[in-house]
């Protein structure tokens, strides 16, 4: 029986990926159909479909230009459909290749090492689209770049503490424009720092500012559902960010995930119980807060999961400014007590 030279190819085609088998047994009197077994495999039959259609459009390519246009576009169609096959294969049925982890060269961020970043849609979006809505204002008044030199003195002694190594990974929680993210770049040159702010004009400004920066990285997310693989980072810190969570007891589970076992968090805050000074500042937030004491944090920690979990507080040596012109303080005086007393840490081991 003489076959056309686009259906011989185009059943080579199929078989060439295990689609169909038996041709040769089919009965010549039998329905061409009944002739086939088709592949059970799940994750090749995931791609029968859409090979249907491919192999059907090259049927009218196959009679006109074998030489030109037929090898070339069955040997791309090969190549797609067995990338696609080996991507399903590794990530597992029914699982969104998105979230597939591909590690990248140490100390670097590559496309394929972005994969690892994963955009979430936020259960609950109506306290975080006002932290946004907030934040992105901050960001558009010039606030996130001042935030370096209000909070450097009582920083610098967190990051001594944390003692990281060179190829570690370390998550930043409420990064805003991201200078904390560059600190912590240069303290790791051979692992990596992800900057995650739920403001998305900080993330713009953020990596409009540090472009340049290869091992660091910034996305938009909230602390209620980090965009992130879980047991990744070594250590995770957040500045001045952990009281304006909507729900701080989700927000230090998700870091725990995050976190590989043995990984430190770090939350570094100025606005607690224990600051009696810092207590006013809550009928300037245009957002929700949490006035919490350092033992309320760290049984927020103790439920999520840490271990090892202490506090300290971090005196800020910076003189207070006289005459005092803003308007977190009552005066130089108020400015420079809140300032003895210092910020809180507080610190747990998963």
């Amino acid at each position: 029986m003489y076959i056309p030279l686009g259906s011989r190819l185009l059943v080579q085609y199929f078989k060439s990926f295990g689609l169909i088998s038996n041709w040769a047994s089919a009965p010549s009197t039998a329905p061409l159909s009944s002739g086939f077994e088709i592949e059970s495999n799940p994750v090749r039959a995931r791609s029968v479909s859409s090979s249907l259609y491919k192999g059907i459009s090259f049927i009218f390519y196959l009679e006109y230009d074998v030489k030109r246009f037929i090898l070339i576009g069955m040997f791309s169609s090969l190549f797609i459909s067995r990338q696609q096959d080996h991507i399903t294969a590794q990530v597992g049925e029914g699982s969104d290749i998105s979230h597939a982890s591909v590690p990248g060269p140490r100390g670097k961020f590559t496309e394929r090492d972005s994969m690892r970043y994963h955009r979430l849609p936020m259960s609950n979006p109506d306290p975080g689209e006002r932290l946004r809505e907030e934040f992105n204002r901050w960001a558009e008044a010039g606030r996130g770049e001042g935030m370096e030199e209000e909070h450097l003195p009582i920083v610098l002694p967190v990051l001594d503490r944390m003692n990281l190594a060179r190829d570690e990974n370390v998550l930043d929680v409420g990064s805003g424009t991201g200078w904390l993210v560059r600190m912590l770049a240069e303290r790791v040159p051979e692992g990596r720092v992800i900057g995650m702010d739920i403001a998305d004009e900080m993330v713009r400004r953020a990596r409009r500012n540090y472009v340049a920066v290869e091992n660091a990285m910034f996305v938009i997310g909230s602390v209620d559902e980090i965009p992130w693989d879980a047991n990744f980072f070594t250590h995770a810190i957040s500045v001045e960010s952990a009281y304006y969570w909507p729900d701080p007891a989700r927000g230090l589970r998700e870091i725990h995930r995050v976190l590989r076992e043995g990984g430190t968090a770090w939350i570094l805050i100025n606005f607690y119980l224990e600051n009696p000074h810092s207590h006013q500042w809550a009928s300037h937030f245009a957002t929700p807060t949490h006035l919490l004491s350092a033992l309320e944090w760290e049984a927020l920690f103790h439920d999520a999961g840490f271990t090892n979990i202490s506090h300290r507080q971090i005196p800020d040596q910076t003189p207070a400014p006289d005459p005092y012109t803003g308007r977190w303080f009552k005066d130089t005086a108020d400015c420079r007590a809140s300032r003895q007393i210092g910020g809180l840490l507080v610190h747990g081991t998963k």
